[in-house]
């Protein structure tokens, strides 16, 4: 039942992709948050939520927001 969330804004970050890489062969579930149009991070999670906005500042704001909507869920 273990999960591996992962953060990239662009999709792309290679250590963010290799970690992705590492929680598959682990057999554990891949959740991403990522923007613009995912990169390569979209097809590496089970899960994946695309902020689609080609600012950075939007994407990471965005990501903000869901990851505490998480957080708040996570601890009731």
């Amino acid at each position: 039942g273990d999960v591996a969330l992962a953060l990239s804004g662009s999709g792309n970050s290679p250590n963010v992709l290799r970690a992705m890489d590492v929680a598959k062969e682990m057999g554990l579930t891949r959740i991403g948050l990522t923007g613009f149009a995912g990169g390569q991070l979209k097809d590496k999670c089970d899960v994946c939520v695309i902020v689609p906005s080609g600012s950075m500042q939007v994407i990471e704001d965005a990501h903000l927001v869901i990851l505490h909507s998480i957080f708040l869920a996570l601890a009731k």
